[in-house]
């Protein structure tokens, strides 16, 4: 199996491409996102039914290891990579199950890894290279289509090259780009449906393997088609750059062990557009999913506060700051409430003023016997039942 050039796995588990000059304008960095990997983020449903699936037959196959295991205590060396786990305790045996969608995705990406160098070698040279027999089946229904569209190795434009868009930030592996005749029944249907009438259509292919008998696409394979497709340029081997022929659209071709399938897809600006979405989405979450709930995206700052000063009011309730309706109220306590009688309080020495009336210094009883002597008086010289008015009120 051929590996890609420049392309590694990333720490999350995604594909990128490692370019040797140009600067990823999003990242900053030299690395560009793989078109595979904006594509798995997209909803596969159906591939959680397979998983399940998947795994729950196995686990029938092994019911009596699985019976056995129940009885052996977890080994504690499970999830260790140095080979130590017992591969027979109960632990071992559920993480078998549980991973068995991972060992299974790997052979077959391998099995289509290994096709895929066959028709590069086909496109190159005009022959099968030997194979092995698991891919025999898918080479076979190769064959077969073309000999049906009347495919000649120099119809390839482009096979297995590498494309990069600079500006967005991705790259990619496109399987084949081929020009395509009205040389056979089966060729001048297909471009009459792309483009009709015309001598030859330039399709961007790309080339799935399926294990079980009978055609099955999905939503996600016009999506990956459309990056390759609207990718500016090739990035060829030497690491020099050409410009990408847009061509006519793609088409997806499905090899199975039972036939294959050769069917045009939606490549367009729309399906593009949807692709360049997908493509954000993932650069949001490789760069900034993580720090999204994070602790110290929201750091606490310790600001020490001064201690605060605590001042007493200059007067009490009640006196000569007080409004003269406060001034009434506390009157009217007075005389329904007699005031008990308080222990004379040591005299201050107070500067003599034009405001000393003789009472700034006596205890409350005395200046209020002193008035109501004083309103007695005047309230006789000035007429009986008069009221006095506000400013009257000594105090």
């Amino acid at each position: 199996m051929t590996e890609v050039q420049d392309r590694y796995d990333d720490e999350q588990g995604g594909k990128f491409y490692e370019h040797p000059f140009r600067t990823n304008p999003h990242t900053g960095d030299r690395r560009f996102i793989s078109v595979t990997t904006v594509t798995d983020s997209l909803d596969k449903s159906s591939l959680k039914y397979w998983a399940a699936k998947g795994s729950s037959r196995d686990a029938m196959m092994r019911l009596p290891e699985l019976v056995k295991a129940a009885m052996y205590k977890p080994c504690g060396d499970t999830y260790k990579k140095d080979g130590s786990a017992c591969r027979r305790c109960i632990e071992c045996a559920v993480h078998h199950l549980s991973s068995w969608h991972l060992k299974e995705s790997k052979r077959r990406a391998d099995e289509g890894s290994r096709t895929h160098d066959v028709v590069k070698w086909w496109s190159e040279h005009g022959e099968i290279r030997p194979h092995d027999e698991v891919i025999a089946p898918y080479v076979a229904r190769f064959e077969q289509w073309v000999a049906d569209f009347g495919v000649t190795p120099l119809d390839y434009e482009i096979c297995e090259t590498r494309v990069i868009n600079p500006p967005e930030g991705y790259a990619g592996t496109l399987d084949g780009q081929i020009h395509l005749y009205r040389r056979t029944a089966a060729a001048v249907d297909f471009i009459d449906r792309i483009r009709p009438g015309a001598d030859r259509v330039t399709v961007d292919i790309d080339i799935k393997t399926r294990e079980k008998e009978g055609k099955q696409l999905y939503v996600e394979m016009p999506v990956q088609l459309a990056g390759y497709h609207h990718a500016p340029l090739l990035w060829l081997p030497d690491n020099s750059e050409v410009p990408k022929p847009l061509g006519d659209g793609g088409a997806i071709l499905q090899l199975r062990p039972d036939g294959y399938h050769f069917e045009p897809v939606v490549v367009d600006e729309a399906t593009y557009q949807a692709f360049l979405s997908f493509l954000a989405g993932k650069r949001w979450q490789m760069l900034h999913g993580a720090a999204s709930i994070r602790v110290d995206s929201f750091p606490r700052r310790h600001i020490e506060e001064a201690p605060r000063e605590v001042t007493e009011p200059s007067e009490p309730v009640g006196t000569a700051g007080s409004t003269p309706a406060v001034k009434k109220a506390t009157k009217a306590a007075k005389k329904a409430t007699p005031a008990k009688k308080a222990a004379p309080a040591k005299a201050q020495p107070q500067a003599a003023g034009p405001a000393d009336d003789g009472f700034a210094s006596a205890p409350a009883s005395r200046v209020a016997n002193a008035t109501l002597d004083n309103i007695a008086r005047t309230g006789s010289a000035r007429g009986p039942g008069r009221v006095l008015a506000d400013d009257e009120i000594p105090f």
